[in-house]
């Protein structure tokens, strides 16, 4: 379920760039993401799962009215931004400028370059067939390989690594503080992944479709169906359970998408932008290590009788591993910073 925010936030920034010429883009209809958990709630996207995507768009100049929120978003020229054409625009337009960004030049010219990469990553996360998330299922080579790297992998994090990945925790915190949610909490975000992500895989085990809607976008919930039918098709099982144990959750960086993008993945999503929204959504990182168990039908073994008129089902078992990225949003953004969101967290895609 998605985290719950709390805490202070640094003092805003003083000073913006200079309002760029072209006229405002058009906002249109309401907002709110859905992930099974409320903004206030701990951290993880889906109010009951997930919910670690990017794109290209650009970033969103505005001003201020007064009393901390910003003003109707402007376009920016190319050039202010550092992006060309946002992803899936039309190259006659400037791309779309974060307002949330507007004070803090190194952010917003990271904005766009970040947004292209996670969209990038995302969709090779969640395209194709098979992909390590939604398929659950490793061959022998997998699975032996794993066991060899795994825990070089876990010492290299908690010796080389902790000091980087605190270092990055506090600057997603206070960027979010900062530029979004004032009273936004990375540690009680985390607790809410940890749950998340844990009632996501008992939705997948079970097939859950509604369930799965409520907690990810379109993208990620087309990709367990994809892969459920894969695991049926090509190797006769059929998955009936799966309970995670979540061994590590890192938060990484933070970043602002355009509705460009998160159409990518749910693309009713991306239309709820609406009067009183930006269309910024807010896109976290979180880096998992779980542990899946997960058990299996096998629908081509005839069912066995006893004698004592019992009927045995054909199971099959496996421990998986997985690593990699979630990316959790919420949005689209009211203008301005905020002390409490109140749309909840999604889980957007996968990597």
């Amino acid at each position: 379920m998605p985290p719950k925010p709390s805490n202070a936030a640094p003092p805003p920034p003083s000073s913006a760039p200079p309002r760029p010429s072209p006229p405002p883009p058009a906002v249109s209809n309401s907002s709110a993401a859905s992930t099974g958990q409320s903004s206030s709630s701990k951290g993880g996207s889906t109010g009951g799962a997930t919910s670690t995507g990017s794109s290209s768009s650009g970033s969103d100049a505005s001003t201020s009215n007064g009393d901390g929120a910003a003003a109707e978003p402007k376009a920016a020229s190319s050039s202010q931004t550092g992006n060309a054409v946002p992803a899936g625009g039309d190259p006659g337009e400037p791309p779309y400028v974060h307002s949330h960004f507007t004070g803090h030049p190194e952010l917003q010219e990271r904005q766009p370059l970040r947004e292209a990469e996670w969209l990038q990553r995302s969709l090779g996360g969640v395209g194709g067939g098979g992909t390590r998330w939604s398929f659950l299922l490793d061959g022998v080579a997998a699975w032996a390989w794993d066991a060899l790297r795994r825990p070089l992998e876990r010492g290299l994090r908690k010796t080389l690594l902790s000091g980087a990945a605190a270092d990055a925790h506090d600057k997603t915190e206070r960027m979010v503080r900062d530029c979004v949610e004032r009273h936004f909490d990375g540690q009680e975000f985390l607790e809410g992944v940890r749950e998340a992500v844990a009632v996501f895989y008992e939705a997948v085990g079970k097939g859950d479709e509604e369930a799965l809607r409520a907690m990810a976008t379109t993208k990620v919930v087309e990709a367990v169906k994809r892969d459920r039918q894969l695991l049926l098709d090509e190797k006769r099982l059929g998955l009936s359970s799966a309970t995670v144990t979540v061994q590590d959750a890192l938060l990484g960086h933070a970043n602002l998408w355009g509705a460009e993008s998160v159409a990518a993945f749910d693309q009713e999503w991306a239309a709820s932008v609406g009067p009183q929204t930006t269309k910024s959504w807010l896109v976290l990182a979180v880096y998992l290590d779980v542990k899946l168990s997960c058990t299996y039908d096998m629908p081509t073994i005839p069912k066995i009788k006893t004698d004592e008129g019992q009927t045995l089902v054909p199971e099959a078992f496996a421990t998986l591993h997985r690593r990699g990225a979630w990316l959790f949003a919420r949005g689209p953004l009211p203008r301005g910073v905020t002390g409490t969101l109140d749309s909840r967290w999604k889980l957007l895609a996968w990597w």
